[in-house]
């Protein structure tokens, strides 16, 4: 059975944003959600020639749902069982993954809100209903793939669909209100061994770490020179549990500090990629062993 991968709905919504947005043009102002006509002479011919705003939409999340379906048919072993519920814990040493799949789900539900309402932004609606049709996508294409979970080997998981709920709606909170964007990130750090044995940046959870970073940048008091810089984590991780022997599985929540290396970034580039990743070997942090 091939192994789940939580991370699907986002490469299905940057397929779909690949083929739609294209000819997108530059992203209006945010005053309101603007008629064609009203929007920028260079985005009006540039949606006149191509793909309409609302026939965007409609790839991105027909062509999303579509393409898990697919991909499900041929890796997934969707259609093989009846239609069932699983069981699968939450951060137990005998679960599967030690909660870390279920992090997986949180995070890769909040980030893409962020990138869908951006999306959704840059064909020119309104930055409110941007965020709620990003929202909207993010739930139907997560929720898609757990309910055609249930028609194979892995079945429907509660556990999977509130974790993909509650990192969708902290993403729309996040979203909505900047001011909790610049002072807390969620982020994945991803460290590779480099070895050939299990190069898979989705679901290899050996090198995964999850971590929310409360920035120093983020609160008046702390911007000072040098400790701007600075950020705390707190995070978790889990390890063994690629092992069938239950002994070897172990899980570390750990705090640390950091280089808030989006900070530094912005100043060359236009870029939030490090609000969501975390670059490996910048942090210092101490871990606690809970088995």
């Amino acid at each position: 059975m091939a192994r789940k991968r939580f991370l699907s709905p986002i490469a299905a919504g940057l397929l779909c944003f690949l083929l739609a947005a294209g000819l997108a043009g530059p992203r209006p102002g945010r005053g309101g959600d603007l008629p064609l006509e009203a929007v920028p002479t260079d985005t009006a011919s540039a949606e006149k020639e191509g793909l309409s705003r609302r026939q965007k939409s409609l790839l991105l999340n027909g062509g999303g749902v579509g393409l898990i379906v697919l991909y499900g048919f041929t890796a997934w072993d969707y259609g093989e069982h009846d239609f069932h519920f699983k069981n699968e814990g939450w951060f137990g040493r005998d679960t599967k993954d030690g909660g870390m799949d279920k992090l997986g789900h949180f995070w890769a539900s909040y980030a893409l809100t962020h990138l869908l309402a951006e999306t959704y932004e840059s064909w020119g609606y309104a930055e409110e209903k941007s965020l709620l049709y990003g929202t909207g996508s993010t739930l139907l294409l997560q929720t898609a793939m757990e309910v055609a979970d249930g028609f194979s080997g892995f079945g429907f998981s509660w556990e999977d669909f509130l974790a993909n709920l509650l990192g969708t709606a902290v993403g729309y909170h996040w979203k909505r209100h900047p001011a909790l964007q610049e002072k807390i990130d969620f982020r994945l750090e991803y460290m590779p061994s480099f070895d050939g044995s299990d190069f898979d940046p989705f679901t290899n959870y050996k090198a995964h770490k999850y971590l929310m970073a409360v920035k120093a940048d983020g609160f008046p008091a702390l911007r000072r020179p040098g400790l701007e810089y600075l950020e705390l984590h707190l995070g978790y991780y889990a390890r063994g549990y690629d092992s069938e022997d239950v002994s070897k599985r172990n899980r570390h929540p750990f705090i640390g500090l950091g280089l808030n290396v989006g900070k530094l970034a912005r100043r060359h580039f236009d870029t939030r990629i490090f609000d969501y990743l975390q670059l490996p070997y910048i942090s210092l942090s101490l871990s606690a062993d809970l088995d």
